[in-house]
């Protein structure tokens, strides 16, 4: 069962909402694996946009801030796009003022094919430049929906895009965690699933984003 908590600051502007899950007890006769308090806590996160989105969609790109918020809040995942290698320096700076349990969660824009891949390079990059920064690698996001279609997307080339930094991620004496590719607008229950369209099983499939935090509308 599961229970919504919502939090509000003195700023309406701004609001944290924060699922709780209660566990019910399973019958005696069937074998539960017990789950640590550190494996839960390293599953939760919440969802940011440090380089904002559109003027229609704002979100709080205020890194500093969003630091005490997400320190505040107690989450250790944070899910955001690499724009530019420049982004591992504020993320850098993020999880500096965050505390030593913060790490990042990456996923790849809804772009086109070419930019999709410029963004894998982008996270391999701060991958490297910034060890202990980022815990999980995430593919293409939703590349389904209207905007990424525009721009030539098609879920079988980004399927492509997943393999390579499954591959990456693998190699080189790398072990990091992949999250699978997302689906958007053409989210079926027969496509849901990180195996079809060639994308990657994913290791990171367990987390769970509790907010959708730091935007400045509600």
């Amino acid at each position: 069962m599961a229970s919504v908590v919502r939090t509000r600051e003195h700023d309406c502007s701004r609001e944290v909402a924060v699922f709780a899950f209660t566990l019910t007890a399973a019958p005696a006769a069937r074998a539960q694996a017990i789950l640590s308090t550190e494996d839960f806590l390293n599953r939760l996160g919440v969802n940011t946009h440090l380089n904002g989105l559109t003027k229609d969609d704002p979100w709080n790109t205020d890194a500093a801030q969003a630091a005490t918020q997400l320190k505040y809040i107690g989450v250790r995942l944070d899910r955001d796009w690499a724009w530019s290698v420049a982004d591992g320096r504020k993320w850098k700076a993020v999880q500096t003022a965050w505390g030593p349990y913060g790490r990042f969660w990456t996923s790849i824009d809804e772009a086109s094919p070419a930019n999709q891949r410029k963004d894998l390079g982008f996270e391999e990059a701060i991958q490297q430049d910034f060890p202990g920064l980022i815990y999980a690698m995430g593919g293409p996001n939703e590349e389904d929906n209207t905007y990424p279609q525009s721009q030539g997307a098609m879920l079988p080339d980004s399927a492509l895009v997943q393999q390579s930094l499954y591959a990456w991620a693998h190699s080189g004496g790398r072990s990091v965690p992949v999250s699978q590719m997302e689906f958007g607008a053409g989210w079926t229950a027969s496509n849901d699933s990180p195996t079809q369209a060639g994308a990657c099983i994913s290791e990171a499939r367990g987390f769970s984003l509790v907010a959708k935090c730091l935007r400045k509308r509600e």
